[in-house]
């Protein structure tokens, strides 16, 4: 399944704030997050993700105004996508999205071009999800190959896609697009061996240069394997934050100009070590940030603004819970029925006429006519024409 959502402000049209991408739509054909974690069923995990690369982009979501970016007005398409781990999907998925960036008619186009277009790739994942993501870098090189692109268009294409893995132990310095990953080193779900030494030698963080175009920050947090506390609770949240930043503000810049604004992760990565030298406080930092990103002058909300979208969050989540209640209300009335049904059926079958009008009436209440009531009361039950005596009824 490769099924792809954008994420939208909450409507009552659209209560759960994610719009579905229709065949014919390619939403890379502008700067684009897309956010991917390991599991494609779970809808906390397919959403959930979306939600914090745009609160990592400074772009406000539910009680975080962060620079106050109205999600529908910037211009990023915060994407998240069902897609599987299955060779199937990853082709397919590279077939409709990403190979016409770099091609036409079924032929390779000029390298300028290609790199532009693919410079709207920006990708988060979480986890195992990075495995999507270099499997996509895999086929989308192999397909730039049967296009006839040589090695080198091929290199300087590539590394112009962005991937930014949380939480994972597959980087391994041998992925062909930028990437700069974030790790707590004692999260045992994502423990490689090749950990112990960073363990070893580090004091509280360190920063890895692989290659020029991946690099990696390690950092002693609590051990937990938790996607929220890189986004909002813990000291690296500014680091992570730096990096989205900066790697969309070049995405929308580039694809707004006439020609390629190459990303240089290196670059990236450099600044972003510059920041623990900094002797200010994680909120400083962001404060600075906010006021920095512009996402090519896109306006800002007021605080009024952003409260009023808030409480519209609100109401839409209860609007939600509200229908998912009401859903499950109607199953069980459903199975009530029918199970009502099949008792009427039965009574009718193995009971007389007047008898069966006495259980309804007794048993469910049911309705019967004057002249029914005084029908049941003039004749016996089954047990009174055996001899036997009433069961009291059951409390």
């Amino acid at each position: 399944m490769i099924t792809l959502y954008k994420r939208t402000n909450k409507t009552l049209d659209n209560p759960r704030g994610a719009k579905e991408i229709l065949d014919g739509e390619n939403p890379f054909l502008k700067p684009c997050l897309l956010c991917l974690s390991a599991q494609e069923k779970y809808d906390k995990s397919v959403f959930g993700i979306a939600k914090i690369g745009a609160s990592l982009a400074r772009v406000r979501v539910r009680n975080n105004y962060n620079a106050g970016f109205d999600i529908d007005e910037t211009p990023i398409n915060f994407l998240a996508s069902r897609l599987s781990t299955r060779e199937e999907d990853i082709k397919k998925f590279v077939d409709k999205y990403f190979v016409p960036l770099i091609s036409r008619d079924g032929y390779k186009i000029d390298v300028n071009s290609a790199c532009k277009a693919v410079r709207n790739i920006n990708i988060l994942t979480y986890c195992d999800g990075f495995e999507k993501a270099s499997m996509m870098g895999e086929y989308l090189c192999s397909r730039m190959e049967e296009l006839e692109y040589t090695p080198e268009e091929i290199e300087e294409i590539v590394r112009q896609i962005v991937v930014v893995p949380i939480a994972t132990n597959l980087i391994k310095g041998t992925e062909k697009f930028s990437v700069l990953s974030f790790k707590d080193v004692y999260d045992d779900e994502v423990y490689s061996p090749s950990d112990d030494q960073f363990v070893e030698s580090m004091d509280t963080e360190r920063f890895v240069s692989y290659s020029p175009t991946v690099h990696s920050y390690y950092y002693k947090g609590d051990g937990k394997h938790d996607l929220k506390k890189y986004a909002f609770d813990d000291d690296v949240m500014k680091y992570v934050t730096y990096v989205i930043v900066n790697i969309l503000e070049n995405s929308v810049d580039s694809h707004r100009s006439h020609s390629v604004i190459p990303i240089n992760i290196n670059d990236v990565f450099a600044k972003m070590k510059d920041l623990s030298s900094i002797k200010a406080s994680k909120e400083d930092i962001l404060f600075q940030l906010d006021k920095r990103v512009r996402y090519a002058g896109t306006p800002k909300l007021t605080k009024k603004e952003a409260l009023l979208l808030n409480q519209t969050d609100v109401m839409m989540d209860r609007l939600r819970k509200a229908e998912a209640n009401l859903s499950l209300a109607e199953d069980s009335n459903n199975r009530v029925n029918k199970m009502l049904l099949g008792l009427q059926a039965a009574i009718g079958q193995y009971c007389t006429d007047v008898n069966a009008l006495r259980i309804l009436l007794e048993g469910m209440g049911w309705q019967v006519s004057k002249e029914q009531l005084e029908q049941i009361m003039d004749t016996p039950s089954d047990r009174e024409q055996l001899g036997e005596k009433p069961k009291q009824k059951l409390m």
